[in-house]
């Protein structure tokens, strides 16, 4: 009788661990389920954004000049009020938010050779790091390559300004926004930076290291939440293209 009782309770207790691990199985693989899709559902957003951009852009070239200074990037281009700060240049915002260098390279014509630009600032690849499957600082740094081959073959006499990928906030602070930051690393961006500025036949800007504070992260007065830059950050890297831009038309 004893043993029978032992027998049933050690049955009793392996069929509640048994429960527990299927319980918790089934809650690992529902949560990956909803991560699985909130990132699709967030992916058909981004592309939904994208492609509607990169309609208004055919629009938006029809009454656009020749000769002028396209900004082409991610969301750090398509929050840069340009018009403001380059008032007394022809300026072209071809920014969209979330993209990517696979994604530039597949929107070249729209966003910078149906401009014929005289000058191409780019900002691109800070969004690799999280929205490229198998992304590595190698392969954005060869996608960064390639945009700008395909650029001096369709638009020769274009003048590339290439800035530097901007550094993140990765400490604490109350404005800063940890979903925003995610996985992007400051020391993989400077080693985008340290491949990219090499690059022939453009004019490397190096904004990370000016507006970087000690620690290698961006400067708190200069974010909104950790990624993206606020006016008083755009008012001092305007300065910074702007003796770029002054240098190549010769003011």
């Amino acid at each position: 009788m004893l043993a029978t009782v032992i027998v049933l309770s050690v049955l009793l207790v392996l069929l509640i661990l048994f429960l527990i691990v299927l319980v918790n199985s089934q809650r690992e693989k529902i949560e990956q389920a909803k991560k699985k899709g909130a990132e699709e559902f967030f992916e058909a957003i981004l592309q939904g954004g994208f492609q509607k951009r990169v309609n208004d852009f055919k629009i938006y070239n029809q009454n656009a000049k020749e000769g002028g200074i396209v900004f082409v990037g991610d969301s750090l281009t398509e929050n840069y009020n340009v018009y403001e700060y380059f008032k007394e240049y022809d300026v072209y915002n071809r920014g969209i938010g979330g993209d990517t260098t696979v994604g530039l390279l597949s929107r070249m014509e729209e966003s910078v050779y149906a401009l014929k630009p005289k000058i191409v600032v780019l900002l691109i690849g800070i969004n690799d790091f999280e929205l490229v499957e198998n992304s590595t600082v190698d392969t954005i740094y060869e996608n960064i390559s390639a945009i700008v081959k395909e650029i001096k073959e369709h638009c020769p006499y274009t003048k590339i300004i290439l800035e530097s990928l901007y550094p993140v906030y990765k400490k604490e602070a109350s404005i800063i926004d940890v979903a925003s930051v995610m996985r992007k690393d400051n020391h993989k961006i400077r080693e985008v930076n340290e491949k990219i500025k090499n690059l022939k036949d453009v004019i490397y800007l190096d904004v990370n290291s000016k507006i970087s504070d000690s620690d290698g992260d961006i400067i708190l007065d200069y974010t909104m939440e950790g990624l993206h830059v606020n006016s008083k950050g755009y008012e001092y890297i305007s300065e910074l293209i702007k003796g770029e831009i002054k240098n190549i038309l010769g003011e």
